[in-house]
């Protein structure tokens, strides 16, 4: 099954065109918080703000499985580092 990740940033929002084949919704999660985390990592690592505030999966029907929150993921990453 295909998914779509769009990205908000503030007010706006990035639809991802391309869209990633996976098994299942949790596949899909488990992707968009590996990604998210990286997003944050890499953002701390060169003292960037970070601009992604949430990212929605979106089945190939146009339906949105989930909203990840930033929070969430930044809550996850301290978790596992500690």
């Amino acid at each position: 099954m295909k998914f779509f990740f769009n990205l908000y940033e503030g007010g706006n929002v990035i639809h991802d065109v391309v869209g990633l084949d996976l098994p299942s919704v949790e596949g899909a999660i488990r992707e968009t918080f590996a990604v998210f985390q990286s997003i944050a990592l890499e953002a701390l690592l060169i003292e960037e703000e970070i601009h992604v505030n949430a990212i929605a999966i979106v089945d190939e029907s146009g339906l949105t499985v989930q909203i990840v929150h930033l929070g969430e993921v930044l809550a996850d990453l301290i978790r596992a580092l500690c």
